[in-house]
């Protein structure tokens, strides 16, 4: 049984379906995305978590400025400002010169999660795992949210957030924190989302004593607060997302889906080498798909599914991130103290690339921002 229900305003108490999987939407409600290019809101870019700015620049190698603030928890753009996690608070920095904005050190604490839908700030600290509301201009905090276990996507004048890490998903608005979006479901493990400007798509995964038994990919519509379609794939821990021209890419347990947006089929699927404990997310640009596979890197055919390229694991870190799209480049970047990988995304020709170690990458249309152990950094 799929249930919807459309209301006048805020949500009342959150709780999950003992009936089957439901969806809350106040009619007020926004949240769904809009084309924010300035905004790189959390680790995948913005709400369609593609991860790539196709008009974004293309290799830069030269770094304009560097501060050194032991970053630790994350890196997202609101417009003209680049806010970094450090592990002593929060600090938003001049995008193109690097100067401090506003720091939040008020908690003395490490940020475990850090996303942003260009007007508010979100924050999960270490400390208390209090999750934070702040002002992206300002700083100043607007609202706690008790309840909230974490990020699960930015979205356009809100944040949908785990709740209670429980089988529950919640959507506040980032001014007030009032919720006008829940989503109930019957299973458990972490919940993954992706968005396009006329529904938000979320996964889930059913749990049977400890393992994961089904995993599913589903489509909330918010014209009428139902459950537009729900998907099977491979069971998996978590059911990694992201949505661009009418297409939801799902990574499932053994696969890699492409679904139909309007009704969730299967528009191709290829086989990847992962293991249902992996939990992988694509980087997506008009017409390629790029893929970090047990082994390699590997390009395919957004249309079709076909390869088109792969690089081998000689040339990409050992362990490693998602890949990101800037411009022309696809970056592989390492999560240890390996070196940043890049490749042509037309042929996977390696390119030149910024710097040694950049862990973590945030875009802007001229210039690329990312880390290393010690320091952020611009490059040109």
């Amino acid at each position: 049984m799929l249930a919807g229900a459309a209301t006048g305003g805020c949500l009342g108490p959150l709780s999950s379906s003992s009936s089957g999987p439901s969806v809350s939407w106040s009619e007020d409600c926004g949240l769904l995305p809009a084309s924010r290019p300035d905004i790189w809101g959390w680790d995948r870019g913005g709400p369609s978590a593609t991860a790539s700015l196709p008009n974004g620049p293309t290799a830069p190698t030269e770094e304009t400025w560097r501060r050194n603030v032991e970053p630790s928890g994350g890196l997202v753009r609101a417009g003209s400002t680049l806010l970094v996690g450090t592990r002593g608070g929060l600090l938003a920095l001049d995008a193109a010169t690097g100067e401090t904005v506003w720091r939040d050190t008020d908690r003395e604490s490490s940020i475990r999660g850090l996303a942003t839908d260009g007007d508010a700030v979100y924050v999960t600290w270490n400390s208390d795992d209090a999750f934070v509301a702040l002002d992206s201009e300002t700083g100043d905090e607007r609202w706690t949210a008790d309840e909230a276990a974490g990020v699960a996507l930015p979205l356009d004048g809100g944040v949908l957030v785990d709740w209670d890490g429980s089988a529950l998903a919640a959507g506040l608005d980032g001014a007030t924190g009032e919720r006008c979006l829940s989503y109930s479901h019957s299973a458990g493990g972490r919940l993954r989302a992706t968005a396009d400007d006329s529904r938000l798509y979320v996964s889930s995964v059913r749990h049977g004593g400890d393992s994961p038994t089904n995993s599913y990919v589903a489509a909330l519509d918010p014209v009428d607060a139902s459950i537009a379609w729900r998907t099977e794939v491979q069971v998996s821990l978590e059911v990694g997302l992201a949505v661009r021209d009418g297409t939801v890419y799902a990574v499932g347990g053994d696969r890699l889906h492409a679904l139909s947006a309007a009704d969730g089929s299967t528009e191709w699927s290829v086989s990847h080498g992962l293991g249902h404990e992996s939990a992988r997310l694509p980087a997506v640009t008009d017409d390629r798909v790029f893929f970090r596979d047990a082994d390699r890197l590997v390009c395919y055919d957004a249309g079709t599914g076909d390869e088109r390229w792969n690089v081998a694991e000689a040339s990409i870190p050992d362990i490693g991130g998602d890949p990101v799209v800037a411009g022309d480049t696809v970056y592989a970047p390492p999560d240890g103290h390996d070196r940043v990988r890049g490749f042509d995304v037309a042929t996977g020709d390696p390119v030149e690339t910024p710097g040694p170690t950049l862990s973590t990458v945030a875009l802007g249309t001229d210039a690329l921002y990312a880390t290393d152990r010690h320091a952020v950094s611009r490059f040109e």
